[in-house]
């Protein structure tokens, strides 16, 4: 369940970053990934130390210890998740989607869905996390 919470929290990181940050494009994506990923991260963190292992000590040798081993089981699966939204990139599969009608050579009907190419490459990325952090869990 917190997972899903991570995964929204990062779509939703991601998708602010990649909208609104003055970069060029890949610059904009990876920052926006990375940013995304660190929030994340942090949601994530503090949800299973709290409800998953309903551990209560802030004391900062505890905090570091149950910090350093949930960063150590997690990055593997970070370098993967940004992996996976560049491999999109270099198939062009990011930005704006368009939908349109195209008869005898004009165009009938036409929707741009701002970024959503960019929104899918990044869900391929969570999923593929969700995968590795569940694998390396057990």
């Amino acid at each position: 369940m917190f997972g899903l919470v991570a995964t929204i929290v990062n779509m939703a990181v991601f998708r602010l970053l990649n909208l609104t940050l003055p970069l060029s494009e890949t610059l904009r994506f990876n920052i926006s990934q990375i940013v995304a990923w660190i929030v994340s991260f942090f949601v994530a963190f503090f949800c299973n130390k709290f409800f998953v292992f309903k551990s209560k000590s802030m004391e900062a040798k505890v905090l570091w210890k149950e910090f350093f081993g949930f960063f150590t089981a997690r990055i593997l699966s970070f370098f993967v998740h940004i992996g996976i939204a560049n491999l999109c990139v270099l198939l062009g599969l990011t930005g704006d989607l368009l939908i349109g009608v195209q008869r005898g050579g004009e165009v009938l009907s036409l929707i741009t869905i701002t970024a959503l190419l960019d929104d899918i490459s990044n869900l391929l990325g969570n999923v593929a996390e969700i995968i590795l952090n569940y694998i390396c869990s057990k």
